[in-house]
């Protein structure tokens, strides 16, 4: 793992504090799922690494985001998403952002759709954390005063809206997963105890139906290893069914790291994509540095086009990022701005250019996939880059 920086004193208090919150419940419980110990992690109110962490992004943070790296990432969609607001099947649509972190794809996609006269009815914001909410606020009031208003907060859909664009990056890979393991022939859920000094995983052969189910598409079982450990995702579907029951019409955007299934649970990833990222420092121990640091999970897009399919949506496409981004127009976008940019700033295009196009953490490993929902109108952004067969 080497050696992770050292905790602040305000940090090593919220370690403290969630822990024992993590601990009385492990206490009344007998033990907790990995699921409900990382939905504390990450969300416990005023406590979790989401709900209290102001600085999760960029330098002061734990990762850098694609709308970070460069504004050409959010240019892109801005134009694709112009073309479907112009288009006559999404009348009078709103755009709804899920967890919008520091809000600068919402500033970049507003200002370029004002300049494309296709600014959405409304641009609906859904974010867990108070600090990043009121960071959002701030910039969003200055950058755009006179559409402002237009711009809600909401905890969920609100049921003024119903035919929408859906934009979600990096959301998935924040969900709280489930743990297993396969050994001696057998699978167990991962539980989380607390041994007096520290958490702790156990083993609970009695496997929740749902998880069972998942684990019985995953493959490990026919091919029977010494041992494998992973974790599977349960609450795609209910986000997306969240989604189908608030919504009539929509095109959904899922930009994450992921993979589909076969390759996500090949037999050489014996030990999961789960990891910890705290000041970019990257290590796999969730169970420590509770509520300080990100943990995160691969997205398996297989598992997301099953749950789209099981609640009605069509799937529209699925691809590496940056073969979405050439196909969707980038290079114009970058053309474009090199016209009118000095020679410091067309260096920043151009690096930016390559981190997203070229650089393997963006290109190789983020995917984008696009749902649509009783829409009839035409959406071909992969062209000879869908990669929809492989799910």
């Amino acid at each position: 793992m080497g050696q992770l920086p050292p905790l602040s004193h305000q940090e090593s208090e919220r370690v403290k504090n969630l822990t024992q919150c993590i601990k009385k419940e492990i206490d009344q419980k007998g033990r907790i799922s990995f699921h409900d110990f990382m939905q504390q992690a990450l969300y416990a109110p005023s406590l979790g690494y989401y709900s209290a962490n102001k600085y999760k992004f960029a330098e002061k943070g734990d990762f850098v985001t694609a709308p970070l790296i460069s504004p050409l990432f959010t240019y892109t969609f801005a134009n694709v998403f112009a073309n479907i607001l112009k288009g006559s099947d999404l009348e009078n649509a709103s755009i709804i952002e899920f967890g919008a972190g520091t809000g600068q794809f919402a500033e970049d996609c507003l200002l370029m759709l004002s300049k494309l006269n296709a600014l959405p009815k409304s641009y609906i914001i859904i974010d867990t954390s108070p600090d990043l909410v009121n960071l959002q606020k701030k910039r969003l009031k200055k950058a755009l005063p006179e559409y402002y208003s237009s711009i809600l907060w909401c905890h969920e859909i609100p049921n003024t809206v119903s035919n929408a664009i859906v934009f979600a990056n990096e959301v998935l890979d924040a969900m709280p997963v489930e743990l297993f393991k396969y050994e001696n022939n057998e699978f167990s859920q991962q539980m989380v105890g607390y041994d007096g000094e520290e958490f702790m995983l156990i083993d609970n052969k009695v496997i929740d139906q749902r998880l069972e189910k998942a684990l019985s598409k995953t493959g490990i079982l026919s091919a029977k290893p010494d041992y494998y450990l992973s974790e599977v995702n349960l609450w795609i579907e209910p986000w997306l069914s969240t989604i189908k029951d608030a919504l009539d019409k929509c095109i959904v955007f899922i930009c994450d790291y992921g993979y589909h299934r076969e390759m996500y649970y090949q037999l050489a990833r014996r030990e999961g994509t789960l990891r910890c990222y705290y000041k970019h420092h990257v290590h796999d121990n969730p169970l420590i540095n509770v509520g300080v640091q990100d943990i995160t999970a691969h997205v398996d897009f297989t598992a997301v086009a099953e749950a789209a399919l099981n609640n009605g949506f069509d799937l529209e496409g699925y691809g590496q990022q940056n073969q979405f981004l050439l196909s969707a127009g980038i290079l114009d976008c970058y053309q474009a701005l090199l016209k009118k940019a000095s020679g410091r700033q067309k260096n920043t295009l151009t690096e930016g250019l390559k981190k997203l196009t070229l650089g393997a953490d963006f290109s190789e490993v983020f995917k984008v996939m696009i749902l649509s929902l009783s829409y009839d109108g035409e959406v071909d952004l992969f062209g000879r880059a869908d990669l929809s067969y492989l799910l």
